[in-house]
C-alpha cells in the first residue's frame, strides 16, 4: 500500500502497455519518447516500492525513480554483455518486470483486505 492506501498497480501496468504499444507500433518520435522515457523513469520501480510500506509519498516516488533506474541499468548492462544489446527487447524485458511487480503488488494489496 502506499501513503494513500491506493496501490500504483493499475496505472504502472498502463504505463508497462502504453509504452510497448507506441514503441512496437512505430509510433512518431514525439508521441513515442515522451511516454517511453516517463515509463522508464517511474514504471519499473513503482512496480515495487510500494510494497515496502513507505508512508511518505515524496520518498515513495523519489525511491521508485531510483529503482527504476537502476533496474533500466541492470538490464542494459546485462544486454550488452550478453552480446544481446537491442533496445525493443530491453524495452520489453522491463515491461515485463514492471508487469511483474504491478502484479505481485496487485496481488498482495488484495491480500490485506
Amino acid at each position: 500500500m502506499t501513503a494513500r492506501g491506493v496501490t500504483p498497480a493499475p496505472i504502472v501496468a498502463a504505463a508497462a502497455l502504453a509504452a510497448a504499444a507506441v514503441a512496437f507500433a512505430g509510433a512518431p518520435g514525439p508521441v513515442r519518447a515522451p511516454v517511453v522515457l516517463a515509463f522508464l523513469a517511474l514504471g519499473p520501480g513503482m512496480a515495487f516500492v510500494p510494497l515496502l510500506g513507505l508512508r511518505d509519498p515524496v520518498a515513495e516516488l523519489t525511491l521508485g525513480l531510483g529503482v527504476s533506474l537502476a533496474l533500466d541499468i541492470v538490464v542494459a548492462a546485462t544486454m550488452l554483455y550478453a552480446g544481446a544489446w537491442s533496445p525493443p527487447a530491453s524495452l520489453a524485458a522491463l515491461a515485463g518486470i514492471a508487469l511483474g511487480g504491478a502484479a505481485l503488488q496487485h496481488r498482495m494489496s488484495r491480500g490485506r483486505r
